[in-house]
């Protein structure tokens, strides 16, 4: 506004055109910081939120051992499910089908099979890998061995050539001690001073390949031992509420120990990358639960006709339609015919 303006104009009018102009200069800022690169836009904002695209969230696989197979979790669902299935319910923007590769350890060998689950996962060029339990099976029972198998196991996530996030490594040696002759051996567990060197190797290792988050998964086990209280993200396990999270030795997971194990890995991708957004996510246990179960309705259905059919047993085939007019008078001439053959 010119001076001649200002002067000929009354005060009142010269502060309404200050703000006037304030407010002008703050929606173009508003305007340029929306459409600066990384920011979302208003389209993007009010784009519903099952068609947007994040590209980290578009080819997710989960690789893992006991505690990501969920082969107990059949019995709770009535249909076989996965943390695959966890993840895939989680997901709410658009996105590809999640692909699992896992095996229970039961009288397997973890790292073997890790090895070759990252050769699969490799040709399925994901945009983001899931491997919560796999290097704490792969070293659990190696004693003064485990950190080469860490290595081996560390090697072969590398080769996948995507980003990680990886389980950190729980220390077991009080649930071996509270479960006697139970899964774990705490007499080759590893030893605390070998424990401490794998921790140490696992932080290095993300440290330097920038693309790998560390998941405090073990935190998880920590509260099933100690019989405490777990708070993850908005979700509230009780005491009272804790068998709901993993069998009676307290390592084997339940589903709601898989739903608990995913929260904790994705609360950690999202505080650690930026092109990682929560909102996308669903980290609401009960609501999470209920879409898996949902999620596998049909399968039940099938299951639960396939058991039916079972209880029934084999089934008599139905009888024989009556026979025609025509079929009746030819087999009376035929009769007739025969009985004229045997007479004569």
């Amino acid at each position: 506004m010119s001076s001649t303006l200002l002067r000929s104009a009354s005060p009142l009018a010269v502060l309404c055109a200050f703000f006037a102009s304030f407010a002008t200069c703050a929606q173009a800022q508003a305007l340029a910081q929306a459409q600066a690169p990384g920011s979302p836009t208003l389209a993007s904002a009010e784009q519903p939120i099952e068609t947007r695209e994040v590209p980290l969230y578009a080819r997710i696989v989960v690789l893992g051992s006991e505690s990501s197979h969920g082969a107990a979790w059949a019995s709770e669902v009535g249909a076989t499910v996965s943390l695959a299935d966890v993840v895939e319910q989680a997901i709410l923007c658009k996105h590809g089908a999640v692909a699992r590769y896992t095996d229970s350890s039961r009288g397997r060998d973890p790292l073997v099979d890790l090895e070759r689950q990252s050769r699969l996962a490799k040709a399925d060029k994901p945009t983001l890998v899931f491997a919560l339990d796999s290097l704490a099976m792969s070293v659990h029972d190696a004693g003064e061995h485990a950190p080469e198998r860490l290595e081996r196991a560390l090697v072969a996530l590398k080769g996948i050539g995507a980003p990680l996030v990886l389980g950190d490594l729980p220390e077991w040696r009080d649930l071996a001690a509270q479960s006697p002759g139970g899964f774990l051996d705490a007499r080759k567990l590893p030893s605390n001073e070998v424990q401490a060197r794998l921790a140490a190797r696992l932080s290095a290792f993300a440290r330097d390949e920038k693309a790998v988050v560390v998941a405090p998964v073990s935190r998880l086990w920590s509260h099933l031992e100690r019989a405490e209280p777990l708070k993850l993200r908005g979700n509230l396990w009780g005491r009272a509420w804790l068998p709901d999270l993993a069998a009676k030795d307290r390592l084997a997971l339940r589903l709601d120990g898989g739903i608990a194990l995913w929260v904790l890995a994705a609360d950690a991708l999202c505080r650690a990358r930026v092109d990682a957004p929560s909102e996308v996510l669903v980290f609401d246990a009960r609501e999470l639960r209920r879409r898996v179960y949902a999620s596998r309705a049909k399968e039940r259905e099938a299951l639960e006709a396939v058991e039916l059919e079972k209880q029934r047993g084999p089934q008599r085939p139905p009888p024989p339609p009556p026979p025609t007019p025509a079929e009746q008078e030819r087999a009376k001439r035929e009769n007739a015919e025969r009985q004229g053959r045997e007479g004569g």
